[in-house]
């Protein structure tokens, strides 16, 4: 990482972290962002008020010159805290990991980085992996950016936006699950160079906000695809069941979910 009174404006990536209450998931991202082999990024924590020994995890990692810039006391919900991070961010790219969220290898910022410098890049995706309550994972391949439209194409985890894309839309604070795909779906609604990475980015934690409330984020991707999108109310409907089908399917037989999702990228 980059140190924290470093000046970093040749810094292809800011990794923006909010964390409360949360020193096990705090210390799992952090674990990850210490074993990357590529050093050429900063790391932003935002952290709401924690009582669990947060701050002293964030207080640890500070002193050790791995964080560029500290926010404290944000209680405003995680992504008034992204927004905030994103704010601060010298990178000409933004990550979004999140406590106990986790890049997917020691060599991914590397490889997304030397892509990143390539060139003709406004956002950049890739696979996640899905880690499960029981400890077991599985890869979740991302989609075409076409579909957005009808759902969210990748994890956000697994996601670079272009800096100037988050100063332009930043994530709306009206959605409090589907923010994510509210700025994703504003940014692909531009003329803008989108690019898929064949590997996974990120390791995505299981009780996410978007896991613990998936119906208020279907309610709320709903809400954007009439406002933003203006489809009709049919329209809008027939999606917002098929999600619903679809969340059922995964939570009854995964399995099967899986080798349809595969098989027909449903």
């Amino acid at each position: 990482m980059t140190d924290a009174g470093t000046a970093a404006a040749a810094t292809p990536v800011s990794v923006v972290t909010v964390v409360r209450n949360d020193r096990a998931g705090f210390l799992a991202t952090r674990a990850s962002l210490r074993a990357q082999g590529f050093r050429g990024f900063e790391w932003i924590v935002v952290a709401g008020t924690s009582s669990d020994g947060t701050d002293g995890a964030i207080a640890d990692a500070v002193a050790a010159g791995e964080v560029a810039h500290h926010v404290r006391g944000v209680d405003g919900g995680p992504y008034r805290g992204m927004n905030q991070g994103a704010d601060l961010a010298a990178g000409r790219f933004l990550l979004f990991l999140n406590a106990g969220d986790r890049l997917a290898d020691a060599d991914v910022l590397g490889r997304v980085a030397a892509r990143l410098a390539a060139g003709g890049v406004d956002l950049l995706y890739g696979d996640h992996v899905a880690d499960r309550h029981d400890g077991s994972a599985r890869l979740v391949p991302a989609l075409s950016p076409d579909s957005i439209a009808s759902r969210m194409f990748a994890s956000h985890q697994s996601i670079l936006y272009a800096v100037w894309l988050l100063r332009r839309f930043g994530f709306d604070p009206q959605y409090a699950v589907a923010a994510d795909y509210v700025l994703t779906l504003h940014a692909l609604m531009g003329n803008i160079r989108v690019v898929g990475v064949p590997y996974a980015i990120s390791r995505v934690a299981p009780a996410g906000i978007s896991a613990r409330q998936a119906l208020r984020g279907r309610v709320e991707q709903a809400r954007a695809r009439r406002r933003i999108l203006r489809h009709s109310l049919f329209r809008v409907t027939s999606i917002f069941l098929l999600q619903t089908a679809a969340w059922r399917l995964r939570c009854v037989l995964p399995g099967l979910y899986e080798r349809i999702r595969r098989h027909r990228r449903v």
